[in-house]
């Protein structure tokens, strides 16, 4: 991964087999809630790593999960603020890591934004319709990402 900085924003490029990604951000902190917290759940360490360092560069505070299971536990014992969730995981996918998450009552009211390589998620997202949900699709635009974090941790 090469960061490159530009004046106050920086270049970020991931590579991760078939996974790329070119993005600009700010790089500046101080604009971001320190006090927000996302939880990562993906099963590519790639994407962590990416996810990770593009988060805290905006100054939110970050947790990950592998697996739909520790996502479960993360979200119950620490309740972020927002979740990104890959769909396409072994286990527990994020449907149903979602389903679970809504049925619990620490975790009902966190939002998420699932993340897949699926083109059509809305034809996968039956009876999830909520302002609390969005979705992104793989390869993302850190950019696009950033909005949609900041969209869902201000509402």
């Amino acid at each position: 991964m090469a960061v490159i900085a530009v004046e106050d924003w920086r270049e970020i490029r991931a590579q991760d087999g078939d996974f790329k990604m070119v993005s600009y951000s700010c790089a500046n902190p101080e604009n971001a809630d320190l006090k927000k917290t996302i939880l990562i759940v993906d099963d590519t360490p790639g994407v962590h790593r990416l996810l990770k360092r593009f988060l805290e560069g905006e100054g939110y505070r970050t947790l990950t999960a592998d697996n739909g299971f520790e996502a479960i536990r993360i979200a119950q014992q620490h309740q972020p603020d927002l979740i990104l969730l890959d769909i396409m995981m072994p286990g527990l996918d994020g449907f149903q890591v979602y389903r679970k998450l809504q049925s619990l009552p620490r975790t009902r009211g966190i939002h998420v934004i699932f993340i897949s390589a699926k083109l059509e998620l809305s034809d996968e997202i039956p009876g999830i319709e909520s302002d609390a949900v969005d979705y992104l699709t793989k390869p993302f635009d850190l950019k696009e990402l950033g909005a949609a974090v900041k969209r869902h941790l201000t509402t």
